[in-house]
């Protein structure tokens, strides 16, 4: 039995495997929690703590004790904490190379909690996301207006009110011109005396049969001519007194013309809201770039790590070979039917602290189906996680389904919704005009679906409670942050398109009506101002033609008077009868 057993070499095993056992009672703990915190401070890009770990092999059991992951992008604070993980594997997949884990325990979970130390590593840079996300191109301006003095109008201007005084004139000078020959033509007194003196002589003509048809033929003859005479007369009054009242009509409302022609001359200048354009992405577009540029972080961070893992198997029924990191020679791996991932995780699920977080977003939800070759499980990975800041009553909910079993066409769905958020700080627009917000609540939803390449985010932010400090540089900038200062309420909108690296963005907001309403006010005043400085240029320029027209027409008007006279003496002549 001596020589069969060798006592000795049986010692040494078991000391061996006692020796293993000890190393392994007293380093392994050391060794695990040594492990995620390099390989997750590597994969992060920042400092990545554990205050404890533990790990049994019977069961296969592994908990995580104050685990604390720095923010790479805020090193003052832990983008994910939690007090307790807990998970436990199967030990039979792991001898065969895989790991299956049903649940993971994540007890304490919070976001953004503040750290008592920077977690930022000097010789370990930030993961960046395969694909930056582009520019949208600039916000754009104000598009600050500046109305011209009154000098500038008048130069450019087409300066009706004085062509028309000037016209005017010279229409009443020439028909005066007309009139005054037509008077010449008419009887004077000469023409008149002549018929008084006929008059006179038939009165003193002889008696008798012969002197009688004499004197009525003479008389007959005499009451024509002057009822003729009286009609041409008239016939030159009533056509006179028509161009005096066309001419006065002319003359009052040239008089007039400087108003209607400032009027006009300053619509061409007149700044309007639609001319303004749309102010949404200049007030909003920076903040939303930065919480979309700060999504995209996190999702480009997470998504290489959705993508199958083409080395394993490249296409069904193909085997492919690769050399190992030890020994020489090939390890061949065969497909197998049905492949498998290497990693799953059915489901993960996450618990609040028991005690609030200051300034932390306290987590508790389900993620499940997480597997780094997603092409091979048969269910897309799907979270629903809801949080909640203390101290607060802002809620915020993400609901994600992220199917990439298809490798070429993946599909990722996010919605993320923010409740009573405290907005009060959150700052807006830049340049020349700059908003901030001392008080308010906010009310958040976002939806994005990513196909492949393409993208289309929809947002839609609606505050309430809110109380603005404005500050604005120049005049129209002052006056719409005047008018955001009374602004309680009001939405925001937008769509994103396109692809990650040439995003197509549209901006709305409530607060366009408010500033339309700021910019037609604000022009009605001025442009109030420039029209009567206009007109009065206008009145002063038209005022020597307006005068000359004046005179010319006083010239009709006295040749209205001698015609007058000239009826008034035809008609005082003695009546013939007939």
């Amino acid at each position: 039995m001596a020589r069969i057993v060798r006592w000795w070499g049986l010692g040494a095993f078991l000391g061996l495997v006692v020796l293993a056992g000890g190393v392994w009672w007293l380093f392994a703990d050391y060794w695990l929690e040594r492990a995620v915190e390099s390989a997750g401070s590597r994969a992060v890009g920042a400092r990545v703590e554990l205050r404890e770990a533990k790990l049994d092999l019977f069961p296969a059991r592994v908990r995580l004790h104050g685990l604390q992951v720095t923010n790479p992008r805020d090193p003052m604070r832990n983008a994910f904490q939690a007090e307790r993980v807990a998970f436990d594997m199967d030990l039979f997949s792991l001898v065969l190379g895989r790991t299956r884990i049903d649940e993971v325990a994540v007890e304490g979970a919070a976001a953004q909690t503040p750290r008592a130390r920077s977690g930022a590593l000097e010789d370990v840079r930030p993961p960046e996301p395969a694909q930056e996300f582009g520019e949208a191109g600039e916000p754009g301006g104000l598009g600050e207006f500046r109305l011209p003095d009154a000098e500038e109008v008048l130069a450019e201007a087409d300066l009706r009110t004085v062509e028309g005084a000037e016209g005017l004139e010279r229409d009443i000078r020439r028909v005066r011109e007309d009139f005054e020959a037509r008077v010449r033509d008419l009887p004077d007194r000469e023409a008149i005396e002549v018929y008084e003196k006929r008059v006179d002589d038939l009165k003193e003509a002889d008696g008798g049969l012969a002197g009688l048809v004499k004197g009525g033929q003479e008389a007959a003859r005499l009451r024509e001519d002057i009822r003729a005479d009286l009609k041409r007369v008239e016939k030159v009054q009533a056509d006179l007194k028509d161009q005096v009242g066309g001419f006065r009509e002319r003359l009052a409302r040239l008089k007039e013309a400087p108003g209607r022609d400032a009027r006009r001359l300053v619509e061409r200048y007149g700044a309007t809201p639609e001319g303004l354009g749309n102010v949404a992405p200049l007030l909003f577009g920076e903040w939303v770039g930065q919480w979309v540029r700060s999504g995209w972080y996190w999702y480009g961070a997470l998504r290489p790590y959705l993508e199958p893992l083409r080395e394993r198997i490249d296409g069904e029924g193909q085997v492919t070979a690769s050399k190992p990191l030890r020994a020489p020679g090939l390890n061949i791996r065969f497909p197998e039917e049905p492949a498998e991932p290497d990693t799953v995780v059915r489901t993960i699920r996450l618990s609040t602290p028991e005690e609030p977080m200051e300034g932390g977003v306290g987590l508790e939800g389900r993620v499940a189906d997480l597997s780094f070759q997603p092409s091979l499980w048969p269910e897309p990975l799907t979270a629903d996680v809801r949080g909640r800041r203390a101290g607060q009553g802002s809620r915020v909910r993400l609901e994600a389904v992220l199917d990439h079993r298809q490798p070429g066409s993946p599909e990722d769905r996010l919605d993320l919704r923010v409740t009573g958020a405290d907005a009060a700080g959150w700052r807006f627009g830049g340049g020349p005009l700059e908003v901030v917000l001392e008080e308010g609540r906010a009310d958040l939803d976002g939806k994005a679906v990513f196909r492949g390449e393409e993208m289309d985010v929809r947002l839609q932010g609606d505050f309430a409670d809110a109380r603005m400090a404005a500050t604005g540089e120049g005049e129209l900038a002052g006056a719409l942050a005047e008018a955001l200062t009374g602004v309680s309420a009001f939405t925001l909108s937008g769509r994103i398109t396109g692809t990650p690296r040439s995003p197509r963005v549209a901006l709305d907001s409530s607060l366009q009506e408010v500033i339309g309403q700021t910019v037609e006010r604000m022009v009605e005043e001025r442009l109030a101002g420039l029209k009567e400085e206009v007109q009065n240029r206008l009145e002063e320029r038209a005022r020597p033609s307006l005068r000359e027209a004046e005179e010319a027409l006083s010239g009709l008007r006295g040749l209205e008077e001698r015609v007058s006279q000239r009826i008034q003496s035809l008609e005082d002549l003695p009546d013939l009868g007939g």
